[in-house]
């Protein structure tokens, strides 16, 4: 069965060492335009911004929020995610091109991501290293990012530590779900 084709970003799967999903975030000041399941570095100012293939990850971008002259239109004045006191808005799907805003980021290094596979790619070896590609495009309407793993190892963005058990996943087959880390050697807060 061939696999669908629907990419949906960097999605965590595992925290750390447990066996659910337990890993930390971290707000941070962003930068720019930015989806939710996005991978994300640190620009010059300290802040995030969307990251490209060979760079130094902070980690993967689980919520965004408007800052400034955004604050009225998606969350009634109050600085965050979303506004509690309004259950009927869903909060910033992303931060649009040239805005600033703020990021929940999961920077916890051990963390393991699932992630679907461009077009061609297929039958990934576990344990090796990949880069990363599509990673400036997104899904506006939804807010999230379309980033995918490539086969190329140029860069060795991320470690393949399996293929998603699902009976409708076929790791043999271009658009596999797989579970990776970011290699220890692009993330900043790896030791």
């Amino acid at each position: 069965m061939a696999n669908v084709d629907r990419p949906f970003g960097a999605r965590i799967a595992q925290g750390g060492t447990a066996g659910m999903y337990s890993a930390r975030a971290t707000q941070y000041k962003a930068d720019g335009e930015l989806y939710r399941g996005a991978f994300v570095k640190f620009n010059s100012d300290g802040k995030v911004e969307q990251a490209d293939t060979g760079d130094d990850f902070v980690g993967v971008v689980i919520a965004v929020g408007h800052t400034g002259d955004q604050l009225e239109h998606d969350t009634h004045g109050r600085q965050g995610f979303f506004n509690p006191d309004d259950l009927t808005n869903k909060g910033s799907s992303k931060i649009p091109s040239g805005d600033e805003g703020i990021a929940l980021v999961v920077d916890d290094p051990n963390v393991v991501i699932q992630i679907q596979a461009a077009d061609g790619v297929s039958d990934l070896t576990v344990g090796d290293t990949y880069d990363i590609t599509n990673e400036d495009q997104g899904n506006d309407i939804g807010g999230m990012s379309e980033v995918e793993l490539n086969d190329g190892q140029t860069n060795n963005d991320v470690i393949v530590v399996g293929s998603v058990d699902r009976v409708d996943n076929d790791p043999e087959s271009e658009h596999a779900e797989w579970l990776v880390r970011i290699n220890p050697a692009n993330h900043v807060f790896a030791s």
